[in-house]
């Protein structure tokens, strides 16, 4: 028995039908597809209320300050909403622009066709 195990380890042919070959899964996109179907956030740590609410509250009713975390999160939301609305404003800038030129090249057309198409010979007398 003892000379198995040593020539197993020592002769390549006997560790060559030895070795175990161990797969494993990865087990994050089963926690992923878990929380978005139940309409959970995919990162846990970056909302919630642990992180929105205050770790303790004061006797009086007092607002507790904003840890270093909440501060720069507020920062950081408030700088987004800024990006926010100033591309909004740039999107319906160029869509009532673009509106605007269609609008011109369609009076454009029309106004070529109005003086392009106008009565001749005995419908210009009849119109008259």
């Amino acid at each position: 028995m003892i000379y198995q195990r040593v020539c197993g380890v020592f002769n390549p042919i006997y560790s060559a039908v030895q070795t175990r070959n161990i797969q494993t899964t990865v087990v994050v996109p089963l926690i992923q597809k878990w929380r978005k179907d139940r309409g959970l956030p995919m990162n846990p740590y970056h909302a919630g209320d642990l992180l929105g609410k205050a770790d303790y509250s004061f006797v009086d009713g007092r607002p507790t300050p904003y840890t270093v975390g909440q501060a720069k999160r507020i920062m950081r939301d408030r700088e987004n909403l800024k990006q926010i609305i100033e591309l909004s404003a740039e999107i319906d800038f160029a869509v009532d622009r673009h509106q605007q030129l269609l609008a011109a090249e369609e009076n454009r057309v029309q106004q070529i066709l109005g003086n392009k198409l106008k009565p001749k010979g005995l419908n210009l007398l009849k119109s008259k």
